[in-house]
C-alpha cells in the first residue's frame, strides 16, 4: 500500500490551531520530507523530515508567519484577520522503495471563518445546563427504581393472594 500523507488543521483547545500532518493510507510512509510555507508571509518556510509514520500517525506544527521558529501563530483571531494559506510539499517511500510526491494547499482564513460561522449556529450547551440534564436523568432513574421496585411488590402480593385463593 502507498502512503499519503494529509495536511490538516487540528484544534489545540477552545481558539487555538495547529498543521497536522497525517499518514492517511494503509501503508507506512519512509523518509519523509514535508516542506512547508505560509504562501502570504515570506521567510515562513519550514522543513520537517522523519524516518518513519505509520498509518493513521501525526505530527503536529505550530503555524508559520515568518522568518525563524519563534515567529508563529495559532490564533483564531490572527488567522481571521490576516489572509493565511498553507502550501505543503511532501515526498516519501513506500516499503517497497517507490517514491511518492505530492503538494497540497490550506486555507487556514476560510477554516476559521466557517468554524466561527458554524459554531455561532451550533453553540455548546453551557456546563450548568449539562449538569441540570444529569441530575434529572438521576431523578427519573430513581423514579423509574423505586417503580420497578414497587411494581415488584405488587405482584408478590398477588401472587400470594392467588395461592391462598386457590388454597381455599
Amino acid at each position: 500500500m502507498k502512503p499519503f500523507l494529509k495536511g490538516s488543521i487540528a484544534q489545540i483547545g477552545p481558539a487555538s490551531l495547529d498543521l497536522q500532518i497525517t499518514n492517511i493510507c494503509k501503508g507506512a510512509a519512509e523518509g519523509i520530507t514535508v516542506n512547508f510555507r505560509i504562501i502570504e508571509f515570506e521567510g515562513s518556510q519550514i522543513t520537517w523530515t522523519t524516518d518513519l509514520l505509520q498509518p493513521n500517525e501525526y505530527q503536529k506544527f505550530f503555524i508559520p508567519t515568518g522568518a525563524g521558529v519563534r515567529t508563529a501563530q495559532s490564533s483564531f483571531n490572527f488567522f481571521r484577520d490576516n489572509q493565511t494559506t498553507i502550501e505543503l510539499h511532501w515526498q516519501c517511500k513506500d516499503i517497497l522503495g517507490d517514491t511518492h510526491d505530492r503538494r497540497q494547499t490550506i486555507n487556514v482564513t476560510a477554516y476559521v471563518r466557517q468554524f466561527e460561522n458554524t459554531s455561532a449556529r451550533y453553540e455548546q450547551p453551557s456546563l450548568e445546563a449539562i449538569s441540570d440534564a444529569l441530575i434529572d436523568i438521576k431523578k427519573y432513574a430513581s423514579n423509574i427504581s423505586n417503580n420497578i421496585s414497587s411494581i415488584s411488590i405488587n405482584l408478590a402480593g398477588s401472587r400470594r393472594n392467588a395461592q391462598e385463593d386457590n388454597d381455599e
